[in-house]
């Protein structure tokens, strides 16, 4: 096999990829790695809630401060897919068996530039599939293809490209209480 017939069109520019074991024990009992590449990835954001705290100085003074609460992850979507195999559909079709709480799955997403070297790279926690279609028929395309897939998830890790950011953010992660 050729190296240019493993590699993905230009325009699909993010690698979603899942380990292989998809229940997360690290038995390996149920082996599906997944990988595919989408033109287009949406929801790679977290929001705080937040609440008003309100006091008064002590001159008697008015302030508030918004203070955060926890995160909201928004889910995750991938659109224009291809890959090689139906994993990801299988991944979707095993819900219908109620496996949803042992298929939640450490997910990396990356992001390319147009040489194939790596920009930027997500770590999703916890992720399923809770929506995946397929692509519309068009009689001149022979794509393996996603339309689009939806992934609802329990956190968002940036991965840094810089080996220093990295250090500095793990750091960060050790102080936090």
């Amino acid at each position: 096999m050729s190296a240019r017939s493993s590699d993905p069109a230009l325009s699909y520019q993010f690698a979603v990829e899942m380990s292989a074991d998809v229940f997360g024990f690290g038995f390996g009992n149920f082996p599906i790695p997944i990988k595919g590449y989408f033109g287009a990835v949406s929801g790679l954001d977290v929001e705080w809630e937040t609440a008003e705290y309100k006091s008064t100085s002590v001159l008697g003074f008015p302030h508030s401060n918004f203070v955060p609460l926890r995160p909201v992850y928004n889910p995750i979507t991938l659109r224009r897919g291809i890959t090689s195999n139906e994993n990801f559909w299988l991944w979707h079709q095993l819900l219908a068996f109620g496996m949803k709480p042992i298929l939640r799955s450490h997910i990396t997403i990356t992001m390319f530039d147009r040489a194939y070297e790596p920009l930027a790279q997500w770590e999703i926690e916890r992720a399923w599939p809770s929506k995946i279609s397929g692509p519309q028929p068009v009689a001149n395309s022979n794509d393996v293809s996603i339309e689009e897939m939806t992934l609802v998830h329990g956190g968002i890790h940036r991965v840094y490209m810089n080996p220093l950011t990295e250090l500095f953010s793990e750091a960060m992660q050790l102080l936090a209480p």
